[in-house]
């Protein structure tokens, strides 16, 4: 079952529940336009992954939906892990 974006997931840094190395893929699960975030969901039971719109391309951002397919990379914020270079899949 996929958790929603309210949902807070707990993740143990230490270990590195969410590799860094390449590409992820996944689907914007939750969009707030006027707040300029959303969240990904990860397949694979990693969980909703944030991502702020200022990490997509000029335009990109305006024009995703829920349900869109992205790539993007995965950093650490201060809050925990964050996608950064997302991007959406023609």
């Amino acid at each position: 079952m996929r958790p929603s974006p309210s949902q807070s997931v707990q993740y143990d840094r230490a270990e590195n529940d969410f590799p860094d190395d390449g590409e992820h893929s996944g689907t914007i699960s939750n969009i707030v336009h006027n707040r300029g975030f959303g969240f990904i969901y990860m397949p694979g039971g990693e969980g909703n992954i944030f991502f702020h719109a200022s990490d997509m391309a000029d335009g990109e951002f305006d024009v995703a939906r829920e349900g869109d397919e992205l790539t993007f990379d995965i950093e650490e914020g201060d809050r925990g892990p964050v996608a950064k270079n997302v991007q959406l899949v023609a």
